[in-house]
């Protein structure tokens, strides 16, 4: 009688859980621009110029 007292309660919450009504919302549009930045210049860096430490981990992973 336990079991079925429970077993009630919990199909009772069960169904008033699913049984509420959703407020509706309203949709708010925001206005987004993307803004993109001009780079400057392309500036080529010599290898010699890299640290070792690039160096030695783009031979030992990609070469």
């Amino acid at each position: 009688m336990k079991k079925l007292f429970i077993t009630s309660v919990f199909a009772l919450g069960s169904l008033t859980a699913f049984a509420q009504e959703e407020q509706a919302t309203e949709a708010v549009e925001t206005a987004t621009e993307a803004v993109a930045q001009e780079q400057d210049a392309f500036a080529e860096v010599a290898l010699e110029e890299v640290p070792e430490a690039v160096t030695t981990m783009v031979a030992t992973n990609y070469l």
